[in-house]
């Protein structure tokens, strides 16, 4: 549930501060080549085009491995630009704060058909 309740969260708003201040998190776009590292990088474009600009085209997979620290989401999104509409696939990988919520770690973004 708690997996469930960060991913939901943020797809609605910023990225959390402990994912903000990672210099270790990794995003790969859906371009050739496209790369952000850094929580603090990523945050900034997060807020600026995706944060309250998505909606789910099916329900997500979150998942947890064995050892309860670390989880994943699979979900298909469509992000709503207004002038128009591009379909993901993404992958959001979390890991446990300090306070045992869960904290983004990595993304993997994927256009589709």
């Amino acid at each position: 549930a708690s997996l469930r309740a960060a991913f939901t969260k943020l797809t609605t708003g910023p990225l959390d501060a402990t994912a903000a201040a990672r210099k270790d998190l990794v995003a790969f776009g859906s371009a050739f080549g496209e790369r952000t590292v850094g929580g603090a990088v990523l945050a900034k474009a997060w807020a600026a085009a995706w944060a309250n600009h998505l909606t789910f085209t099916d329900p997500f997979v979150a998942t947890v491995a064995p050892s309860g620290t670390t989880g994943w989401v699979i979900a298909d999104v469509v992000l709503d630009k207004k002038t128009h509409k591009v379909r993901f696939r993404v992958l959001f990988v979390f890991d446990k704060d300090a306070d045992g919520a869960g904290s983004l770690v990595h993304v993997h973004f994927a256009t589709t058909a």
